[in-house]
């Protein structure tokens, strides 16, 4: 089904090559011109589904007749660009999520690297052993990356350390494999370099998760008088405005409220989720 899709894939592949970069720090083993294609064909069944849904199931609950039309045209359409935008920023999302699991634990990875360097473990050895620990996450598929670049691509310690540095999403992570390569082009204390390194990092990771802390302390507090607050305001005026008009812009006041509490409400609560999902700062 994706090959169906390939051809248009290939036209429109310009306007999208940001996502090349997205895709190489997401760790996504797939070409940007087959991901355009799932991205179409995604688009298009989910775009299908919604319209069958809406011609056969809607007039079952849906009895205005404007509200019935508007729908039917307006759910499959926005399923679908709904559908588009998320496998648009799937990468991006995955990079960004990436990146924070990767900077939650990268001190400690790199005090565990440090260790593992004192004992007088040749660095390569040590980001295969680091690579085997699972507790480390997406920052161990990162050295996992650097070994499979030289077992399997041939490429030297340094070019591998650059390579991943310029694919990871974390920047940190990137000052940290361009570091040990320089340190190792340069031959310097590489010891001494990754116990700067991780002092400094571990200090900087705690600072960012006391503002991450009262940012959320500040963003529930809008939860609360935005989510909870405004839809009974909503309701409250609605009630009111019956009282002058049945209808407003040709619907209820009943199929409005209808509209405000089933669809703007949880909406905002997706939105907000996701929105806490993409900056939190894992501990």
């Amino acid at each position: 089904m994706i090959k169906v899709f390939l051809p248009l894939a290939e036209k429109i592949e310009n306007h999208f090559y940001f996502l090349r970069s997205y895709m190489d720090k997401a760790n996504m083993r797939t070409n940007l011109i087959n991901y355009i294609s799932l991205t179409l064909l995604i688009t298009f069944v989910s775009a299908f589904l919604s319209f069958l849904f809406a011609l056969l199931f809607l007039p079952i609950f849906v009895k205005s007749k404007f509200l019935l039309l508007f729908l039917q045209i307006f759910l499959p359409l926005m399923v679908a660009l709904s559908s588009f935008l998320l496998s648009i920023f799937y990468p991006i999302n995955k990079a960004y999520s990436r990146n924070t699991n990767i900077e939650s634990v990268l001190p400690y990875v790199i005090i565990h690297l440090s260790s593992i360097v004192r004992s007088g473990v040749p660095p390569y050895l040590a980001f295969k052993i680091l690579s085997r620990f699972k507790e480390y996450g997406e920052a161990g598929k990162e050295f996992e990356r650097v070994v499979l670049n030289m077992d399997n691509f041939g490429m030297n310690f340094v070019v591998a350390l650059r390579d991943i540095a310029s694919k990871t999403p974390s920047r940190r992570m990137s000052e940290l494999l361009n570091g040990i390569a320089n340190t190792t082009i340069a031959g310097g204390d590489l010891k001494s370099y990754l116990e700067y390194i991780a002092e400094r990092t571990l200090v900087e990771w705690r600072g960012k998760r006391q503002r991450y802390i009262q940012r959320l302390s500040t963003l529930a507090e809008i939860y609360i008088g935005v989510v909870l607050s405004s839809p009974l305001m909503i309701v409250s005026l609605l009630s009111i405005m019956a009282l002058i008009s049945p209808k407003i812009a040709g619907l209820t006041i009943t199929e409005i409220s209808a509209l405000v509490i089933y669809i703007l409400v949880p909406s905002i609560s997706i939105g907000f989720s996701i929105f806490l999902k993409t900056t939190e700062v894992e501990i």
